[in-house]
């Protein structure tokens, strides 16, 4: 994504507005526990968050991302998969507080982002 930087006059002011790649603002799948490549389970979650990736989506390595309601990166993992014979990967959330969460995981091939809730 190529930056994009524009700069508007206002009242004798300049606002400078920063079109950055960020990990919390694509689309979110809103209701669906299983998406095209990625199973999420449980959610809401407790401690451990489950991520099963389908046969399509085999990757070596995975970067994993949580934003709070804010936008806010709380949580920056990358996962190497890269040897396993399974497809799935679990990741420790019991650390963060209770509350709505974005879930980013990028792929080789895809991104996907799903809202979850940490009970």
């Amino acid at each position: 994504m190529a930056l994009l930087l524009a700069s508007m006059v206002l009242k004798a002011q300049t606002v400078v507005v920063l079109d950055l790649p960020d990990p919390c603002t694509a689309q979110v799948e809103e209701n669906l526990t299983e998406m095209s490549g990625l199973t999420i389970a449980p959610n809401p979650v407790g401690d451990e968050l489950t991520l099963r990736f389908d046969e399509t989506e085999c990757a070596s390595s995975i970067d994993i991302t949580i934003c709070d309601v804010k936008g806010m990166v709380v949580m920056r993992e990358r996962h190497d998969l890269a040897g396993y014979s399974s497809r799935e990967t679990r990741l420790s959330v019991g650390n963060l507080p209770a509350g709505m969460y974005f879930l980013n995981v990028k792929t080789e091939k895809s991104t996907f982002v799903k809202k979850i809730i940490k009970k």
